[in-house]
């Protein structure tokens, strides 16, 4: 990167965030609002999910701008109905490696 990431969680209000996002080549989000916020943007995303079905919740429409990063393990997804299913590891999440991220960054980036 050529420039500090910034870490924004709680320090903005939702309009300061969408201009946050806006001047972001790229962003690298969880699957909630800041996701949906940088879709409507049309940014560059690289979206990260664990339990929740990225194919139910979303980046839409699939224009080529999104990658999202699971990881394969039996059990996921297993938010339905608006609940979690019962975990004590959070595989789903432990098993996305940094270098999944890194990976997806660089392909949307080009490098």
């Amino acid at each position: 990167m050529k420039t500090k990431p910034v870490v924004s969680c709680g320090k903005t209000t939702l309009g300061q965030m969408a201009a946050l996002l806006d001047k972001c080549d790229l962003v690298v989000t969880n699957d909630g609002g800041p996701l949906h916020m940088a879709v409507a943007l049309k940014k560059k995303i690289v979206a990260i999910f664990g339990p929740v079905d990225e194919k139910v919740y979303g980046p839409y429409p699939q224009a080529g701008r999104y990658i999202t990063v699971t990881s394969n393990v039996r059990c996921r997804p297993c938010y339905k109905n608006f609940k979690y299913g019962k975990c004590d590891t959070l595989d789903c999440l432990k098993n996305i490696k940094p270098a999944d991220v890194i990976n997806a960054v660089e392909k949307l980036m080009g490098s």
